[in-house]
């Protein structure tokens, strides 16, 4: 943001590796076009550690760090051609091994001889949650793991999600659990205001089922437009 805001160039720089949640199309070439390079992505969970990787050979795709896990691509009916849930074997840890964990991750598998469980090469794409940049309304942007860290860990919520619909109008969306209470909605509102500001109207609204009502290749935990 600062050298495209700024016009400067910034030193010449090979590789850079992204991690952590899945980058959508837009921010990927926002930060190549920045520095300039090309940025190849890791898929990693903290259960089991690396899982695939891009490499500058790979096209695009993933390979398997077969080194460190087995992955099994599990087909869903309900899931459209060529996507999988993965389960994963961590191959390093004895002291509490990972065996077949369930990860929650769904990836695009494109093969010939795709099974109802299979052992891929690689991958073609891993579905992930985004996370946009909120915008302030003094214009300073806000990393979206601030909010998102706030809703984590209140007692009372299972899922939520975040939308930024103007600099000024947040709307949380909650799905509870039988612990939400009154003061759980106090304690997100003193939360957010605390990191967002006074300046910022902040409305919760509550969802029975949240995960249902949006499709998995396009979910947001934290959306800005």
């Amino acid at each position: 943001y600062y050298v495209l805001k700024n016009g400067g160039e910034f030193p010449e720089v090979d590789i850079i590796q992204s991690v952590g949640e899945v980058l959508d199309k837009a921010t990927r070439e926002y930060v190549e076009s920045a520095f300039s390079s090309k940025i190849l992505d890791s898929y990693s969970s903290v259960e089991t550690g690396l899982i695939a990787y891009q490499s500058t050979t790979s096209d695009g795709k993933y390979e398997i760090s077969s080194e460190n896990v087995i992955l099994e691509a599990h087909r869903n009916d309900i899931f459209p051609e060529g996507d999988f849930e993965t389960v994963v074997t961590n191959l390093n840890n004895f002291t509490t091994p990972i065996i077949r964990y369930l990860s929650g991750d769904v990836v695009k598998i494109i093969s010939d001889s795709i099974q109802k469980i299979t052992i891929p090469d690689h991958i073609e794409s891993i579905y992930g949650k985004y996370l946009d940049f909120l915008v302030h309304p003094d214009g300073e942007i806000i990393s979206a793991h601030v909010v998102k860290q706030n809703l984590t860990h209140i007692e009372g919520i299972d899922r939520f999600q975040i939308e930024q619909l103007s600099v000024d109008k947040i709307v949380i969306t909650v799905q509870p659990d039988k612990k939400y209470s009154n003061e759980t909605e106090e304690i997100i509102r003193r939360l957010m205001l605390r990191d967002l500001g006074e300046e910022v109207q902040i409305s919760i609204r509550l969802e029975e089922n949240l995960m249902a009502k949006n499709d998995y290749r396009k979910f947001k935990v934290v959306s800005s437009i």
